[in-house]
């Protein structure tokens, strides 16, 4: 019987982190009320308190369920193929979401200190990834400009610009279409 509680729960835990990962994602840490998390979970604010600690622990679960569930780090992947799966993970056309990791490194001394040890860890996780990706010819890429073009098409993507031009940006930034 403990089972399907447990299971019930963390369904339950996720449908409220979505929830507040779009919010997150639209309004940063500093915009997010716990008033708007309340409207956006469907949970109470005692509830919320009660399972997460608060504004400052529900960011934390957030991010990392967006993490690890929303923005993959395609480790062993080719660059192309991670700046596309970045890309498809923002959304499609005009239904693009800002993109949590980008928005919390801009706000990233305003967030709780694990939360800022979650963004920082996942930036030095994406660099290395990209550092060691390899492109289609088998050749080793230098990270840096790899990781700033992913955030860059994430606040593209963000600000509005058509899905087939950052699709195009990354075919001309990379030699061959994977």
């Amino acid at each position: 019987m403990g089972g399907e509680t447990d299971r019930s729960t963390k369904a339950g835990d996720a449908e409220a982190l979505d929830a507040a990962v779009a919010e997150f994602r639209q309004h940063g840490f500093v915009g997010t009320s716990v008033q708007r998390l309340v409207e956006a979970t469907g949970r109470s604010r005692s509830s919320l308190y009660g399972r997460f600690g608060g504004k400052d622990g529900v960011f934390v679960a957030a991010l990392e369920r967006y993490l690890d569930t929303m923005y993959p780090i395609g480790e062993g992947e080719t660059t192309t193929a991670q700046l596309r799966m970045s890309l498809d993970g923002l959304g499609q056309g005009d239904t693009y979401s800002p993109c949590l990791l980008v928005r919390s490194c801009a706000e990233l001394a305003d967030l709780p200190p694990a939360a800022q040890r979650l963004v920082t860890g996942a930036l030095e996780k994406q660099w290395n990834a990209m550092i060691d990706s390899p492109t289609v010819q088998g050749e080793t890429d230098k990270g840096t400009l790899a990781l700033a073009v992913r955030h860059g098409l994430a606040t593209l993507a963000a600000a509005g610009v058509p899905d087939d031009l950052l699709h195009n940006a990354i075919d001309a930034l990379t030699p061959t279409r994977r």
